[in-house]
């Protein structure tokens, strides 16, 4: 089922996973990462419904896939509680008062953002590969990535996904977190308003910063928070080790016990 939204002037795509036609069945949300869209999420998505017993929403970010392009100038920090408006704008007019999020990178950054914003919309968080303040390691990783970017396929291989749009997010991503309205940058302490279980994950092998963000979410939020570091996986665990992520993911859905 594909939806077609105007949100804030914004063209959203989403798309809409029907498994179960229970009215009452749980809701996952998928938010992808700063170069992904719903057409990259590959079955992860639907494997993850499937054997938890919901249904499944995906969408494109303005700027992003399917929806329409971001007019907005370079990235700054209020992008992240932009989109977290968005979202609940977007399920706001699906109709849906609750939902549980799946965030990958900056999708799980918007996803914490969002459940610390709107506490009483969001049953549960799966983030992957979070980020909340910066790290010396991960502003090095984005600096060598965009360096290699320039003599590999990987924009062109995007614009399959971008079109057009490719290169202005890919620019944006690679330009703001070494901006100076990035320094210092540290949402912890607004993510302390948090009510929902937490499972935060993240590859052994991940470059874009270190063990550490997970380690501080624990130690920042009041909920509940499971922490797993993936083995044989680098930033993207659902890709890599898919396998191993779903297992992980059902697994920790099954203990959760949400209230329906």
């Amino acid at each position: 089922m594909t939806y077609h939204i105007e949100i804030d002037s914004h063209f959203i795509s989403a798309e809409k996973i029907v498994l179960q036609q229970s009215e009452d069945a749980p809701l996952i949300v998928f938010l992808h990462d700063a170069w992904g869209c719903a057409a990259l999420w590959g079955d992860f998505p639907q494997k993850l419904a499937m054997q938890t017993g919901c249904n499944a929403l995906l969408y494109d970010r303005r700027g992003f896939g399917q929806s329409g392009a971001d007019a907005s100038c370079d990235r700054t920090p209020e992008y992240f509680y932009d989109e977290a408006h968005a979202f609940i704008a977007l399920v706001d007019v699906l109709h849906v008062k609750k939902v549980i999020l799946f965030g990958h990178s900056d999708g799980a950054t918007i996803a914490l953002l969002t459940a610390a914003l709107f506490p009483e919309r969001i049953e549960a968080l799966m983030v992957e590969s979070p980020h909340t303040f910066l790290e010396d390691s991960g502003l090095k990783s984005v600096a060598e990535t965009a360096l290699k970017a320039q003599g590999t396929n990987l924009l062109r291989s995007l614009e399959k996904y971008h079109g057009t749009k490719t290169q202005v997010l890919f620019d944006k991503w690679k330009n703001c977190w070494a901006s100076e309205a990035f320094y210092g940058w540290n949402l912890l302490p607004e993510l302390e308003n948090i009510k929902c279980p937490v499972l935060a994950f993240r590859g052994e092998n991940d470059v874009f910063d270190s063990h550490e963000q997970l380690y501080q979410l624990k130690a920042h939020l009041q909920s509940s928070v499971e922490i797993k570091i993936i083995p044989e996986a680098a930033h993207s665990p659902h890709k890599e080790a898919p396998e191993n992520t779903l297992k992980t993911c059902i697994e920790w859905l099954g203990n959760c016990h949400l209230k329906r």
